[in-house]
């Protein structure tokens, strides 16, 4: 069973990592899935494999200033940067190959 923490016993031990104001937001970029099946037996197995208790996030501390928004998720200035870079070109025009496949798929399966 997962023990509920409040965050404010948390915020008021760490500072924010980048100018010590105090720590409201942890950054909730995903560093590890402890569980990573290759194949699901069923959509109940895909759902029980991405639960929060499968997943290991960042958890930087930071003021609301240096923390950045993406929806209800924070993340620190260092995991913001990897979705500020550009997807290599020479791989996008098959990444969006494959996405446009998937999509098919899934109209004609559903």
């Amino acid at each position: 069973m997962n023990k509920v923490i409040d965050i404010k016993d948390i915020c008021n031990v760490f500072p924010c990592a980048y100018c010590d104001n105090k720590a409201t937001h942890f950054c909730d970029f995903i560093i590890d899935y402890s569980i990573s099946p290759i194949f699901f037996k069923d959509y109940e197995a895909v759902k029980n494999s991405t639960s929060k208790d499968n997943l290991e996030t960042c958890d930087l501390p930071m003021c609301e200033s240096c923390s950045r928004k993406y929806g209800v998720h924070d993340l620190c200035k260092y995991h913001d940067g990897f979705l500020k870079k550009d997807f290599p070109s020479e791989y996008q025009s098959l990444r969006n190959q494959v996405k446009r496949r998937i999509q098919e798929i899934e109209i004609n399966d559903f």
